[in-house]
């Protein structure tokens, strides 16, 4: 009987835990979000670019600008699939870091080994801090769901969350900045590095802060 009656004293202000929004649901969110809140910022500054309509038809330049969109879509989905224990998406991480990566790689080929023809019509004097901040917001938006979930790939989530949250400005910037290769390398990609290197920080902090440590 006192076993019953300090299990009711233990139970009885008890209340039912809300549970977590489903990883899909919470990465459409985070998506729907950050371009509703990006977009029209992107608009007011100078939208896309007179060209790029033709630009589009150059293949080494539809494949960079596939690779950007792709990480940013398929990279953060994963990262909200890894937001929750017992998630197994090791190759489409991979493919996540591979499309960063085959982006970065076509940008210094393109400074040392020109394949698209550079032009410089309609140059953003914005886009350097046109990125930072829309990164910025990316990542805002994605702490606000770091603090309902228990990771257990720690490391892939800071790294790709940090790819992710900056690299969809970039791909915006390839849309609507001028194309030059020196121009994509100093004022979209450094500062697209700068952004993911301060988003794995914040990140690495919060899971630190507000989530137990892994075993």
């Amino acid at each position: 009987m006192k076993e019953e009656l300090l299990i009711k004293n233990l139970t009885s202000d008890l209340k039912p835990i809300k549970p977590t929004m489903a990883p899909y649901k919470r990465y459409l969110l985070w998506c729907f979000c950050y371009l509703i809140l990006v977009l029209p910022l992107f608009y007011y500054f100078g939208a896309f670019r007179p060209e790029i309509t033709k630009d589009l038809l150059s293949p080494f330049f539809l494949l960079e600008t596939l690779l950007v969109f792709f990480c940013f879509l398929v990279g953060g989905f994963v990262c909200f699939e890894l937001l929750v224990p017992g998630s197994n998406k090791k190759f489409l991480t991979k493919l996540s870091f591979l499309s960063a990566g085959l982006f970065l790689g076509f940008a210094l080929i393109q400074v040392y080994s020109p394949v698209f023809k550079a032009h410089s019509n309609m140059m953003r004097p914005t886009c350097t801090f046109e990125i930072l901040g829309y990164s910025f917001v990316g990542l805002f938006l994605f702490a606000f769901f770091v603090k309902n979930s228990f990771p257990v790939e720690r490391r892939s989530l800071v790294a790709l969350s940090g790819i992710a949250c900056s690299i969809l400005p970039v791909g915006l910037m390839q849309l609507g900045c001028m194309y030059s290769p020196h121009h994509n390398l100093f004022h979209h990609i450094f500062p697209m590095g700068l952004s993911t290197l301060v988003a794995c920080g914040v990140i690495f902090f919060l899971l630190k802060q507000y989530l137990p440590k892994n075993r």
